[in-house]
């Protein structure tokens, strides 16, 4: 599945923990919303950082817990549309979150988010 550029796994009931897909370099669409998926440690989002087409990124409506690391930051500079919203994510939104030059979207609500907003 190398060349795989969109996996839409939407709207289904997925368990467990999001697996690492940093493997798919040439990935530029991921939805995984609408399931009962988990982020145990991020491990996942921290693999996607080899993903440099990656566009768009999707995992609202889960059950994703803990903080958002600050590896988010070091998403494709490509992204787009980041959506994480609907899970219990807390803490804080990490300031790393500004280097994602190209999101025009950004969903992080209905989570338990507290602090305060990045400046960018």
């Amino acid at each position: 599945m190398s060349k795989l550029q969109v996996l839409d796994l939407s709207s289904n009931l997925l368990t467990g923990v999001v697996p690492s897909l940093g493997s798919l370099a040439n990935l530029s669409v991921l939805l995984l919303g609408d399931n009962k998926l988990e982020a145990d440690n991020w491990a996942f989002l921290t693999s996607l950082t080899n993903c440099t087409q990656l566009l768009i990124l999707s995992v609202d409506g889960n059950i994703l817990n803990g903080s958002l690391p600050k590896a988010v930051g070091k998403l494709s500079t490509k992204l787009q549309r980041l959506s994480f919203g609907r899970n219990q994510i807390s803490g804080n939104i990490p300031a790393e979150i500004g280097k994602l030059v190209s999101l025009a979207l950004l969903d992080m609500g209905q989570n338990m988010l507290s602090g305060q907003i990045p400046p960018s």
